[in-house]
This record gives structure tokens, sequence and C-alpha cells, in this order.
């Protein structure tokens, strides 16, 4: 039979997916432990560990089966999928709720194989089911609600790319056609095993509204590849849906300030310029306000008082001098008649002494320090540095 082989997926993951593979590597672990030979033959493993299809269930053949195999190719596709579109699914769940969502979707699959194959009179009362397929197909139906935009690379006797949905509803016909006929010939009721376990991932999908999830994950896609091409009105109508659902998110108002200023609305895009920022150091996103700050230079104008002093301060902590002392100015012009303002210039001044060509400006800053702060506390230190041009 013909396997579709997928290859890779047009998704960067966040972290590191170290479950699927631990998976992968316990499954070929395993299955190399079984041709070694000695007591542990796949044949013995298969008629102690395996899920008995038709007799009473022991518990614990509901875990074991799942890392057994009976041959090579069963292995490496199991794997391949496994890889593919596990390390997404873990990258979607976290690791913890990962692990438990692949045993769970692996117990699924055997016990609706288990339930359908004990009611089939002629399959054979010793046979025992093995492998992680139920699993696997558990999340491929998870895959399927959370990342139904995708794109899967396959190979199919020529490389082809094509939407993740479509091959994986063509993998789920071709289990729906075997599973429907093993109900006559008795025979490929393993596909039984990858109905449940399939059900089983698009049922955990939608009641964690991973569906939504992706939704908005798109709007933001979207939104950004328009902002790109130059196109700020499809980019606001993904925005706006997002807005209307995340007033408070940093994120949202910085791919708007973009877009308004795309479109020449440059006091709207200032106001979510600074919401950008604000809101962020508001939520405690330190990182995230230095970012949208530095993107957003040419569109922001004016920050409060504090904003802009902390984004200085967290420049600076992250050894971006120039920036930094960029900032630490801004603050000195927009609000000189605060003493917070007289800090901020001197911050500026001490950053920008460390630079060799930095000097002079410095030195001109201290004179403006010693001229608008007669009665600053870092009047003596102006004074030398004003010496110094």
């Amino acid at each position: 039979m013909l396997i579709p082989i997928p290859y890779a997926a047009d998704r960067e993951l966040r972290r590191f997916p170290i479950v699927t593979l631990f998976l992968v590597g316990l499954n070929c672990a395993v299955f190399l432990l079984s041709l070694l030979g000695g007591a542990l033959t796949l044949e013995y493993l298969t008629r102690h560990y395996g899920l008995p299809v038709a007799r009473p269930v022991e518990v614990t053949t509901l875990f074991t089966s799942l890392v057994l195999h009976t041959g090579v190719t069963h292995l490496l596709v199991n794997v391949i999928y496994l890889w593919l579109f596990g390390c997404q699914v873990e990258d979607a769940l976290g690791r913890a709720e990962y692990a438990f969502f692949y045993i769970g979707s692996g117990i699924a699959g055997g016990l609706l194989l288990v339930a359908v194959s004990s009611h089939l009179p002629l399959v054979d009362a010793d046979k025992a089911a093995v492998g992680a397929s139920g699993a696997v197909a558990g999340i491929l139906g998870l895959f399927a609600i959370r990342f139904y935009r995708a794109r899967i690379k396959t190979l199919l006797v020529v490389p082809i790319n094509l939407p993740a949905i479509y091959a994986i509803g063509g993998w789920l016909g071709v289990q729906l056609f075997h599973a429907t006929n093993s109900l006559v010939s008795q025979e490929g009721t393993g596909a039984w095993a990858h109905l449940g376990g399939f059900t089983f991932g698009v049922v955990t999908g939608l009641l964690m509204r991973m569906s939504h999830e992706a939704e908005e994950e798109y709007l933001f896609e979207d939104a950004q590849h328009h902002l790109t091409r130059g196109e700020p009105e499809p980019a606001l109508r993904s925005l706006h849906v997002l807005e209307g659902r995340h007033p408070d998110d940093p994120r949202v108002h910085r791919l708007l300030a973009k877009a308004y200023h795309l479109r020449a609305q440059y006091d709207t895009a200032d106001l979510h310029a600074r919401q950008a920022v604000e809101l962020a150091l508001e939520q405690k996103e330190v990182g995230v306000a230095v970012e949208n700050y530095l993107a957003l230079q040419g569109i922001l104008s004016v920050l409060s008082l504090e904003a802009e002093f902390r984004i200085a301060c967290a420049l600076e902590s992250q050894h971006r001098n120039r920036e930094a002392a960029a900032t630490y100015k801004r603050v000195f012009q927009h609000y000189p008649e605060t003493a917070l303002a007289g800090t901020a210039l001197m911050r500026c001044v001490e950053l920008l002494r460390r630079h060799h060509d930095g000097a002079a400006e410095a030195a001109v800053l201290a004179r403006q320090y010693l001229d608008h702060y007669p009665d600053g506390e870092w009047r003596a230190q102006a004074a030398n540095y004003s010496k110094e041009d």
C-alpha cells in the first residue's frame, strides 16, 4: 500500500519538543530491544504486553501496547507522523498536558478497537493489537483543529505541498474505509484504533477551544502579512476583530499603530503606539514594551514621564547604551521641569561618556543640566563633565 510520508510543516516551534523526542526514542528503543534476541522477542512482547482485542483487557496493556510495533515499516510510519505532528501539538499544549493527551489518545483508540473487535465473531481470540497509531491519530485530530491552515510537505511518489487539513482528511477517509470494510472482512480492524484516537483528539481540541486560539493566531498572521505588503485596510479588518476580543493586548496596538500610520492617520497611530508600550509596562512585560518602543520609532511621539523613564532604564539594563541614552534625552526634552528629567539627563550624559565619540555631546548636555537645574543634586558631577568638551 502506498503511504503518504509527511516530512515538513510550515510552523515554527516556540520550544524544543522534548516529550515528542522522548516518545520517538522510547518506541525505537523498545523495537530495537525486541531484535536483540533472548527472551524479549517481538512475539513474546506482543503476546504478554499487546492489547488483547477479543479477551478481557488488562489495564496495563492499554499502556504497554503503545510502545510495541510489528515491524520496521509500522514503526517508521508512526514515528515520522509522531515527530512531524507531535512537535507542533506539544508546542500548542505544553509538555505535561501533551504527555497526558498522548496517553489518553492511545487509550481511547485501544478501547474503541476492543469494543468493536469483541463483537466480531471471527476475530482470533489470541490476537493482540500493538502500536502507537491510536495515540498518533489523536495528535492528528488535535492538529486538524489547532492548525487547520497549516501546510504540509508530503512525499507521495513525488514531493507535494498541500494544506494539512486536506492531507489529514484524506488519511481519515482511508481509515473510515478500512474500518467499515473490517466489519465485513474482519481484517484491518486496527483502523478503529485510529478512529478512536482521532476522535479523542478532535474532541479535546474543541473542548479546549483550540479552534478559537487558531483563529486568533491566523488573524495576527493575516494582519502582519497585509502590513508587510502595505495593505492597511485588510489588516485593520483583522485587527479590529482582535481589538474587540483583547482591547488591552500590546501586540494588537502595535499592529494597529502601523496600520493607521500606513493610512496617514498619524494621531490615531500615535495613540495605539503609546498603548502598545504603556499597556505592556502595566502588565509587567518590560521586554515586550521595549520591543514595541523600538519598533514604533517614527510613529510614537510622547510617552508618559514614568513610561519613558522605565523604557530608558530597561534599555540600559540590556546594555543598549545608545538607545538608552537617546531615550533618557527624550525624557528631558519632553518633561524638562520635572526632577526625574534631571536624573534622566545625567544618566544620558554618563552613557554618552562611555563612547569615545560621545564626549562632546555629553559635555553639552552637562551644561544644559547646570542651566536648567540650579539646585540639582548632580551639579558637581555635571560641572566636571561640562569642562571635558
